[in-house]
């Protein structure tokens, strides 16, 4: 757990990491996922090996109550948001900076504000 780091009302998993400054709230977190600096997560549901790089925000702007999804294996980009209730599917890569307000496919990765997608892979991993 990084310095000032802080999780409430969290079930984490084993192996999950929470860096400097970040921040997770009402939330589950799946095995080997982590949470990057200055992070901040919300009423989210995280699945197992995803990362959320420094400076994201997840779940944040919750004005009806719903919650964030988020697959396994899914990677997400410094600084990229997703809105309320946004399922992003396992595999899936959003972008750096990205805004995410609607719902992203398995092994899609998408990018820009507003996310648009770029590709989908056939693959069981993006990378390679």
């Amino acid at each position: 757990m990084g310095y000032l780091a802080r999780i409430s009302n969290t079930k984490v998993g084993s192996k999950f990491r929470i860096f400097r400054q970040a921040r997770i709230m009402n939330s589950t977190v799946g095995y080997n996922s982590h949470l990057g600096c200055e992070a901040i997560v919300r009423n989210t549901d995280i699945g197992s090996n995803t990362g959320i790089a420094e400076r994201a925000i997840v779940g944040v702007y919750n004005r009806r109550n719903k919650r964030t999804v988020i697959g396994d294996s899914v990677m997400i980009g410094t600084g990229a948001i997703i809105m309320e209730g946004v399922r992003i599917g396992s595999g899936a890569w959003i972008g750096a900076n990205s805004v995410v307000r609607s719902n992203v496919k398995r092994n899609a990765v998408v990018n820009g504000n507003p996310a648009v997608l770029v590709r989908i892979s056939n693959n069981k991993t993006i990378m390679g």
